[in-house]
């Protein structure tokens, strides 16, 4: 994991207010000032790297204000303003993220969050689809910073990179971002939770939505007027789409989405197939030329590529965190530079018998 540095900031304590089906907010802090701090290869870094992809959304607006957190609960935002990728597919491939947190502790083991990722979120007690989730340990707080008056904190802004590193995930244009606290601060004044944004336009509701440890719903909570109830956070990634093209999008009877990610030269080519909610195995097909030609019932699917290449089709692995499948495939020098195209049909085994579902096709070099 490598990563681009995010921001911090301190906090005074207030009551914050909270309405709609919930009990008042915890309570709030003040911040003192801004740290940064980013994840390169799995270890926390001062500063950030600079290297974790184009921004394609952004919500780091900082209110200077955090708010206490439960352990073990989910804290839930959803966004429902996300660019569509200029693919024509639903799905951009995530390759690292932002968020941000707010502490007074002085532990000095740190503090430990998960960070989890929904689809076709819509917030008020619909999380959607989980996507992925990543645990981050030992991030800093207090320790070792200046010390502070009574009430105050930091706001830290942890950046991640997942591009290259076989974490990448999907997520469409409903998505959810949820935070949970998973260590109880122990020193100082011992609070560590989650930083406020501020309204960017960007399609955050001013509310969230709180799930209790064993995954049920618990209300959906705002702080008062003067706060947008939203995490500060960013997504980085791109179409999915290196040294190749997309087609087939939308051919008949094909609701599943292929993405590839890195480019097709010596190496290793990591592909991604969203199933849409569909329970059937993954299989990674591949030709030297394309095709188009619908097959009915009772199959009901459209074939994009021609023969299969010796050694095709390969079974695509389940992501055990989100509703796609993966394969990897390592390109020999000598076939860097031969144009190949590529499909996903989903199926029982054998891939010869219904029911079955396909992608688009990728076609690379």
């Amino acid at each position: 994991m490598k990563k681009t540095a995010p921001l911090v900031l301190a906090l005074l304590i207030l009551a914050g207010t909270a309405s709609a089906q919930k009990k008042p907010a915890n309570d709030l802090h003040d911040f003192a000032g801004v740290k940064e701090c980013s994840i390169v290869n799995g270890q926390v870094c001062p500063k950030g790297s600079g290297d974790a992809g184009p921004v394609i959304w952004d919500n780091n607006s900082l209110s200077a204000w955090w708010s206490g957190c439960d352990t073990g609960y989910l804290n839930l935002d959803w966004s429902v303003d996300y660019k569509i990728p200029a693919s024509g597919l639903p799905d951009h491939v995530i390759d690292g993220g932002m968020f941000a947190y707010g502490t007074n502790n002085m532990d000095s083991d740190g503090e430990d969050f998960s960070i989890y990722y929904f689809d076709d979120c819509t917030g008020w007690g619909n999380k959607g689809t989980q996507q992925a989730v990543f645990y981050f340990a030992d991030l800093p707080n207090g320790a070792y910073l200046p010390t502070l008056p009574p009430g105050y904190g930091w706001i830290w802004t942890i950046t991640y990179d997942l591009e290259g590193g076989g974490y990448e995930f999907l997520l469409n244009d409903d998505f959810g971002i949820g935070i949970v606290r998973e260590s109880t601060p122990t020193m100082g004044m011992g609070s560590t939770g989650l930083a406020i944004g501020t309204r960017m336009f960007n399609g955050t509701q001013n509310a969230y939505d709180i799930y209790y440890p064993n995954d049920t719903y618990n209300g959906t909570w705002w702080f008062g007027s003067a706060y947008w109830a939203t995490w500060p956070a960013q997504l980085m990634g791109d179409e999915g789409e290196e040294n190749g093209t997309f087609y087939g999008i939308g051919a008949q009877g094909n609701d599943a989405s292929l993405y590839i990610q890195g480019e097709f030269g010596p190496g290793t080519v990591h592909f991604m197939g969203d199933k849409e909610g569909c329970n059937l195995q993954g299989n990674l097909i591949a030709s030297s030329r394309s095709m188009s030609t619908y097959i009915g019932h009772p199959y009901d699917v459209t074939r994009l590529v021609g023969n299969f290449l010796g050694g095709f089709p390969q079974l695509m692995q389940d992501n055990p965190n989100g509703d796609f499948c993966t394969h990897d495939i390592l390109i020999p020098p000598s076939h860097a530079g031969r144009t190949c195209y590529f499909q996903m049909v989903l199926s029982d085994s054998p891939m010869t018998a219904p029911p079955m579902d396909a992608s688009n096709g990728i076609r690379m070099n």
